[in-house]
């Protein structure tokens, strides 16, 4: 009895050994596969690169500028209508720019105009041009003469042209004198009688003249007047430039010019020359390249 007891008491404990040894084998093997897991685990740090690319876009712009610049060929046209003439000059120029890309043109035109008023002369052979002095009519004592260079004194020539006005041998006393009757209605002047009675205009004259020189008389002088005649040529004014000595050239020419209101009603204008001896025998003063102008 007692031996099967401690035959039981042994193979328990066998039991409890082997069970033991199994459980601690079994936990044995356990704990080296965690191991072998653990060590066999690769952590893997996955590192993300973010590529950023940065674009930039660059829009060129291409300029391309075409400037045409085109000047119109200058015209001059001359108009002479009443006493006028009138010359004008336009020229045009035109500026084109294109903007390729976002199109831009801009289109410059400029004009201009220029307009030059040349008052006409209204005195018919004003520098004793034509045969027999055209257009003019003797009216003083003696004759006035045509001078084309030293008719009565060498070196005495006319101021342009191949002719000049000169007051004569005096043969029938002095003053000689010439008169030319400008109509301002009729022919190539051409005013409308409205034009000629605004009280604006001006009648503007202008001639050149010598005096003879000797240191034994007194110099001989020259003179013009102007006389505004009305329809009936009833005198609305006279105008005179008095007695002209060139003493400054001898021989050689001065210069005068005046510039006189026109009477309202005026409708014609006598022109006159005068030339004076207050010494010897001959009138020996000059006058060339009249001029009389409205203006």
């Amino acid at each position: 009895m007692i031996g099967i007891i401690l035959l039981g008491s042994l193979v328990a404990t066998l039991v409890l050994y082997f069970g033991y040894s199994l459980t601690a084998a079994t936990t044995a093997t356990a704990t080296r596969t965690t191991a072998s897991t653990t060590t066999s685990t690769t952590t893997t740090l996955a590192t993300t690169t973010t590529a950023t690319t940065t674009t930039t876009t660059m829009t060129t712009t291409s300029a391309t500028t075409t400037s045409a610049t085109t000047t119109s060929a200058t015209t001059t046209s001359a108009t002479t209508t009443s006493a006028t003439t009138t010359t004008t000059t336009t020229t045009t120029s035109t500026t084109t720019t294109t903007t390729t890309s976002a199109t831009t043109t801009t289109t410059t035109t400029t004009t201009y105009t220029t307009t030059t008023m040349v008052p006409l002369n209204l005195l018919v052979d004003p520098g004793a041009e034509s045969p027999g002095l055209a257009g003019w009519t003797q009216t003083g004592s003696s004759n006035v003469l045509q001078d084309t260079g030293g008719l009565e004194f060498a070196g005495y020539n006319p101021h342009t042209g191949s002719a000049c006005f000169a007051g004569g041998f005096g043969l029938g006393g002095s003053p000689s004198s010439l008169l030319q009757n400008v109509n301002l209605l009729n022919g190539m002047q051409n005013f409308s009688a409205a034009q000629l009675d605004t009280g604006t205009l001006h009648a503007k004259i202008s001639f050149y003249y010598q005096s003879y020189y000797s240191w034994l008389y007194p110099y001989d002088d020259a003179e013009v007047t102007i006389t505004f005649l009305s329809n009936t040529n009833a005198v609305l004014g006279t105008q005179d430039t008095g007695y002209q000595i060139c003493s400054s050239n001898n021989p050689g020419w001065c210069y005068y010019n005046n510039l006189y209101s026109l009477p309202v009603g005026t409708r014609s204008i006598d022109y006159k020359m005068i030339f004076t001896r207050n010494s010897g025998t001959k009138i020996t003063a000059y006058i060339d390249d009249n001029s009389l102008t409205l203006v």
